[in-house]
């Protein structure tokens, strides 16, 4: 069930109904990584005291449906939170199981947006984790699914994967679910503004326009009307090149609406122009109108909700005040006083906490050239070294890649050297570390015994050969465990 959901959210961009046996499913499926999702999943009363109900009972009583009894509803209870070092050793199908619980946490019970974030962040931010997943899960996913109706390849489970992550780590981030002044705040927004956006922008031309979609709702959110419509153009051409009607339709909406409000005035060409052509917005209208049209026929206009539902709605409102003018018109925008503002707050979520985020936070640009927060976060980006002065509180500069991380490991051997993964460890061994890896750890035992060593608080994890964490903590206070030297 977990793979035919991923290739679900593959083909539809999230953009489907759920009905209750689906939900019900995913809760069970949740329970096997209760752990990893540091989220217990279960069912309670629908009464104010909201009792815990047995799991069983409670899907008993769904399946059977109204029978006197009221319906329950779904609950979560927050765990320990599970330390990342544990996201280092997952197996293929608790990847799987793991996307299927944020899906859950994110989606089907919003109270459980914590446990969600706090996975997303693991199997996206925490880059050894990651790196991980897209070397050994996701060719071994891939071939599982080799043959199947609902086959993917490995480009296709990681844009499933950075789709997911990516919508997770901007929901925590807007509802404030990090810390701000702690470093996991800092590799989150990274990891989601930079890598996710830069990496769904490559992999859309071979997993399909939906894949640029949260980008597209992403830029909107932090105030890039004009990148928002860059994406959106991107994405309804794409669309109608590969016969996807629902990205037609949302990619156009969304530019249309973005025109139609004054979002673009005083932008870049074409996108800013005032007065604008009639005859290029009636284009555009066409093509939204007839892909709306087809989705209906296929009984699918019903998935397209939420930020493209208000957009199209916008569209339309719009287009209908111009309806008397003739395609060689040049019209003045915004199409009305008030537009703009409705519009704006439909894409910072309603006017939610994302308006102030928004105008705190870096922008995102689809092609990655915008500038990062600081030079850390652009090192982490684009993998060029970051000053020790940039890095946030808690991270720790990688002597491998020279990019700040929250994560590292510590040289068993001589304690000196950091590493973000045993891939940068093995490197920096073959780079020349080898060779004066024990003369630092000669003179680190000399400065211990003279009293001068910087004591950590912290143990090797392994002998002479072994990494060992240091105290970069993820978004819990979870550690990194050690991982052998490489010779």
């Amino acid at each position: 069930m977990g793979l035919q959901l991923l290739y679900t959210e593959l083909v539809t961009g999230g953009s489907r109904a759920m009905d209750t046996s689906f939900m019900i499913r995913l809760w069970q499926a949740g329970r096997h990584v209760e752990m990893l999702a540091s989220t217990r999943f279960t069912f309670a009363e629908p009464t104010e005291e909201g009792a815990e109900m047995q799991f069983e009972e409670a899907v008993a009583r769904w399946e059977t449906g109204p029978s006197g009894q009221p319906v329950p509803h779904f609950a979560t209870a927050p765990l320990a939170p599970c330390p990342s070092k544990h996201f280092l050793t997952i197996t293929a199908d608790d990847f799987v199981l793991l996307l299927v619980a944020m899906y859950s946490c994110s989606r089907v019970m919003r109270a459980a947006m914590p446990a969600a974030f706090h996975t997303a962040f693991n199997l996206w931010a925490y880059v050894a984790a990651r790196d991980r997943i897209r070397a050994e899960l996701l060719p071994e996913l891939a071939a599982r699914t080799a043959g199947q109706p609902w086959a993917m390849g490995v480009e296709q489970l990681e844009a499933v994967c950075g789709t997911l992550c990516a919508i997770t780590l901007e929901q925590g981030l807007m509802e404030g679910l990090a810390d701000p002044a702690h470093g996991s705040f800092k590799q989150a927004r990274t990891a989601y503004l930079y890598a996710a956006a830069e990496r769904l922008m490559e992999l859309a031309p071979h997993c399909g326009p939906l894949t640029l979609r949260p980008l597209m709702e992403a830029v909107g959110s932090y105030g890039q009307p004009w990148e928002m419509c860059s994406v959106a153009s991107r994405m309804a051409a794409q669309g109608e090149a590969e016969g996807n009607d629902l990205a037609v339709l949302v990619g156009a909406a969304t530019h249309l609406a973005a025109a139609l409000g004054g979002l673009l005035l005083g932008g870049p060409d074409p996108y800013g122009r005032n007065p604008y052509p009639l005859a290029e917005l009636r284009q555009m209208y066409g093509k939204m109108v007839a892909a709306e049209r087809r989705l209906e026929r296929w009984n699918m206009r019903c998935t397209v909700s939420g930020q493209a539902h208000d957009c199209i709605l916008i569209a339309k409102e719009g287009m209908a005040l111009f309806a008397a003018q003739p395609d060689t018109a040049l019209v003045t925008l915004p199409a009305r006083p008030g537009l703009a503002n409705a519009l704006a707050r439909t894409l910072r979520g309603g006017g939610s906490a994302s308006a102030n985020a928004g105008a705190a936070q870096p922008r995102p640009s689809p092609s990655g050239a915008s500038a990062p927060p600081s030079a850390a976060a652009a090192g982490a980006a684009s993998g060029t070294a970051a000053p020790a002065a940039a890095l946030a509180p808690g991270e720790q500069m990688c002597d491998g890649c020279r990019r700040g991380f929250l994560v590292t490991r510590r040289c068993g051997q001589c304690r000196r050297r950091r590493y973000c993964s045993q891939a940068c460890q093995a490197k920096d061994w073959r780079a020349g570390h080898k060779a004066e890896c024990k003369r630092l750890a000669v003179e680190a035992e000399k400065e211990a015994e003279a009293g001068a060593g910087a004591t950590e608080g912290l143990e090797a994890a392994e002998g002479p050969k072994g990494a060992e964490a240091t105290g970069a903590e993820g978004p819990n206070g979870a550690e990194a465990e050690g991982a052998a030297a490489v010779e």
